[in-house]
């Protein structure tokens, strides 16, 4: 199956089905901004900042790495709620799923059409992140 179909059978056809990837791809883009995030904080170094530049939290060494922690545990939520706006509308994409499986699609296409689904939200949620 060529990349070009997968695509277009992996499209969201329905109202719900769309909002459920925009939830998908919002919550991505947070929890990759998240770890951006952390991720700045934590190339800042060791030693205390100019509390004139950064905020008490950053500027403080103490406080930097509990800050880094709070932003990884957020991202990981927030992932995991990127994961339960994908399992939703289950039923609709079942139905879909099983006119495809009627239709004579192999088990390997289909699960190729779910992780197209998740990547292209995955994609795009990355790319927003940024």
């Amino acid at each position: 199956m060529t990349l070009e179909t997968l695509v277009q059978l992996s499209r969201s056809r329905t109202p719900a089905d769309r909002s459920r990837v925009q939830l998908a791809t919002a919550t991505l883009a947070l929890s990759g901004a998240l770890l951006l995030g952390a991720l700045r904080i934590a190339r800042l170094g060791k030693g205390d900042l100019s509390e004139g530049v950064y905020s008490n939290y950053v500027a403080e060494s103490g406080l930097r790495s509990g800050l880094i922690a709070i932003l990884i545990i957020l991202a990981v939520l927030t992932g995991g709620l990127a994961v339960q706006a994908l399992r939703l509308g289950t039923a609709a994409r079942e139905r879909r799923l099983d006119a495809l499986r009627l239709a004579g699609a192999s088990r390997k296409q289909l699960r190729q059409l779910t992780v197209t689904d998740a990547a292209i939200a995955g994609l795009v949620g990355g790319l927003l992140s940024g």
